[in-house]
């Protein structure tokens, strides 16, 4: 069964349309608004289907929930060739939602606890290079047509799917009908969830803003899609090699604070270096998260509890990416990823052993660090400032105008150059 699980999820892994979706919706007259809303009614969609797909997985079985996950988004690619755009979105995230649990419940109940970790990250790990082989491929076939882009994930939806019908499920406590059919979670099942809503928010709340970090970076356009494809594969090796790591949780925290606070407060190519530190701790996260959710949750709600995870997630992003969005725009990017760092760090608050806690000294220091750059500056180092290269907006004809403009209404300041003017503007 183990092969089999691994051949199901490469294959939906295989997700050959994420390079290239935008531009077709874009191609069937679609603009950014348009695109805004349909990742909103995706991520609405998922967020409602969580809790209960979870509930149909414990009542009725693993096996129809994953062959429920492939038939919807089977649908919802097929939608997209009559141009039912928002049904699409809608009926992918409801696909997304009931493979949340369903899937991780049924590799811990074939595996077991002791096993659970290793497998788990080897389904991660050749679940990641299939994505990054599928980034390649989907790219390549869009010069075809986007149409055939989608008429092979249909394709390889169909082959999931048949393999899905091969799953035997082992024996387990099934979840009864009653007045209020989740059990009450227990304090570390809590804290766990708590503590997987928290990174997993902060996580997706700063990949929104890689890209943009990548070109203040310097690095050119023409070589972002072979350095996703590099940082896939680092989330794949942090997948495969979670189960050695003695503290997974602990390290995916502090991993995390320390990579935000190089990517915010360190130069150009640390903090590129720093973003494939934090895709590695994803990948330890990927296994690591589902080996604690299994072991805290009940098993005849196995699935439910893990799909609480992602809802958690889900209303924590309704928080943490406006902050962060905020940030970028009033401060800058620099300042959003250690306002990601400060974020992560009262996770270790969660954390159950006192061993993962000490570990808080590391990431504080690296802030430290990285804050140092707040620091005042002597006045003999002030005439550095004036440099060109320590300007935020190098279009120099543009800061000419505002400042003529600005200086010349003020009291006591005339244009640039002028040592007075007034605010009757007669320094123009």
């Amino acid at each position: 069964m183990r092969a089999r699980f691994l051949t199901y999820r490469s294959l939906v892994a295989f997700t050959c349309q994420t390079p290239v979706f935008a531009l077709f919706y874009l191609s069937r007259g679609l603009d950014y608004g348009d695109l805004l809303l349909l990742t909103l009614a995706f991520a609405a969609s998922k967020m409602v289907c969580d809790v209960p797909s979870g509930l149909f997985a414990d009542r009725f079985g693993r096996k129809p929930a994953i062959l429920v996950r492939v038939g919807l988004e089977a649908l919802s690619v097929a939608l997209l060739f009559s141009d039912s755009f928002l049904a699409s979105a809608m009926l992918g995230g409801a696909a997304v939602a009931f493979s949340a649990g369903a899937e991780q419940a049924l590799v811990y109940e074939w595996e077991g606890p002791a096993a659970f970790g290793r497998v788990f990250g080897r389904v991660s790990f050749w679940s990641c290079v299939s994505t990054a082989i599928a980034s390649v491929a989907g790219g390549a076939l869009a010069f075809a047509g986007f149409g055939w882009v989608y008429t092979l994930r249909l394709a390889v939806l169909a082959a999931a799917g048949g393999v899905a019908l091969t799953f035997v499920e082992p024996p387990r406590p099934v979840l009864k009908r009653a007045a209020s059919p989740v059990p009450r979670p227990s304090a570390g099942l809590a804290r766990t969830l708590a503590f997987a809503g928290i990174l997993g928010a902060v996580h997706v709340a700063a990949l929104q803003l890689q890209q943009p970090f990548f070109r203040s970076a310097g690095i050119p356009l023409v070589a972002f899609g072979a350095l996703y494809v590099l940082l896939q594969l680092a989330t794949a090796a942090g997948a495969r090699f979670s189960h050695r790591l003695p503290g997974p949780l602990g390290f995916v925290a502090a991993a995390s604070a320390v990579g935000f606070a190089l990517m915010g407060g360190s130069a150009p190519w640390i903090g590129v270096a720093a973003v494939f530190l934090l895709k590695f701790a994803h990948g330890v996260s990927l296994p690591a998260f589902g080996s604690a959710l299994n072991a805290h949750a009940p098993p005849s709600a196995r699935a439910t509890a893990i799909s609480f995870r992602s809802m958690f997630e889900g209303c924590a992003l309704l928080a943490v990416v406006p902050l962060m969005g905020w940030t970028a725009d009033t401060l800058s990017l620099n300042a959003a990823f250690i306002l990601a760092a400060l974020l992560v760090l009262p996770s270790f608050l969660l954390l159950e052993s006192a061993p993962m806690r000490k570990a808080l000294r590391i990431p504080f220091a690296c802030l430290v660090l990285a804050l140092a750059g707040c620091s005042n500056i002597p006045y003999y180092e002030k005439k550095d400032l004036d440099r060109r290269i320590m300007q935020f907006d190098p279009n120099e004809l543009e800061i000419s105008y505002q400042n003529k403009v600005n200086f010349s209404r003020e009291v006591s300041g005339g244009r640039p150059g002028h040592s007075a003017g007034g605010g009757c503007g007669c320094g123009n």
